[in-house]
């Protein structure tokens, strides 16, 4: 496992690397930063498997590395002295917030959820990678959409249509299930990539085939099978009229 510790504190970094030692892993590499900058480059150079993060940094803190990041996908165990920024640091996704001093069976705990849930991501991903290939030779059944927990396999025709949320998008399917993946909206498009399926604004992807109507007005709205309504956005208008005049 690639573990990147970023702490500012020399003493911290050493104390956290003695722990990750005595958890004997079959294959260990450390790497260690001290700031925002540090820490940044680092990422860039090559993605960890796992960031443990502290709050205060040198040239700033911690939020400023994830938002920052290159990557989305990374497990984030936050390490600090400061109990205050727990809730933010969830809103961040991070897996665990252990406080300093740290004791070595709650940090040992946690590392090792963490390892779990990336053995369970390279799965996913190996699947995911099954699927693309599959997906070339039998274009029009199916997509994979993998979570932390699980991997849905959705026949595309299902789709009702894809919501971006930041770098996650959610899928909302005909069985009223909704499925929210860690990756973007722009990825999907191409993916999917069936021509009844229109980028009708920068957040939203629809399945033109579960849209009833299209509602005038300054942009316009399309009104879906399930009675959602999505957004037109006004640079899309002309596609979306021109994509409906001629069904």
């Amino acid at each position: 496992m690639d573990i990147l510790i970023v702490d500012d504190e020399k003493n911290s970094r050493g104390t956290i690397k003695k722990m990750l030692e005595r958890m004997e892993f079959d294959n260990l590499s450390l790497r260690e930063a001290e700031s925002v900058a540090t820490a940044g480059a680092s990422i860039r150079a090559q993605k960890p498997d796992l960031i443990l993060l502290d709050i205060q940094l040198k040239d700033g803190n911690g939020f400023e590395v994830l938002r920052d990041m290159v990557y989305t996908d990374i497990p984030v165990i936050f390490i600090t002295a400061y109990e205050e920024f727990a809730v933010k640091a969830f809103k961040f996704s991070a897996l665990d917030y252990l406080l300093k001093p740290i004791m070595f069976d709650e940090f040992s705990a946690a590392v090792k959820r963490a390892g779990k849930r990336i053995e369970r991501e390279k799965i996913a991903d190996r699947m995911d990678l099954f699927m693309q290939h599959f997906r070339v030779e039998q274009p029009s059944a199916t997509i994979a959409l993998k979570t932390t927990e699980s991997i849905h396999i959705v026949p595309i025709d299902d789709i009702l249509y894809c919501e971006a949320s930041g770098s996650y998008t959610k899928f909302y399917l005909k069985d009223q299930q909704k499925i929210m993946v860690s990756k973007t909206l722009s990825d999907y498009e191409e993916l999917i990539n069936r021509s009844y399926f229109l980028r009708v604004h920068q957040s939203f992807l629809v399945n033109m085939k579960h849209a009833i109507r299209y509602e005038r007005g300054e942009n316009g709205v399309l009104v879906n099978s399930n009675g959602d309504k999505i957004p037109v956005s006004s640079r899309r208008k002309e596609l979306v009229l021109n994509y409906i005049q001629n069904m």
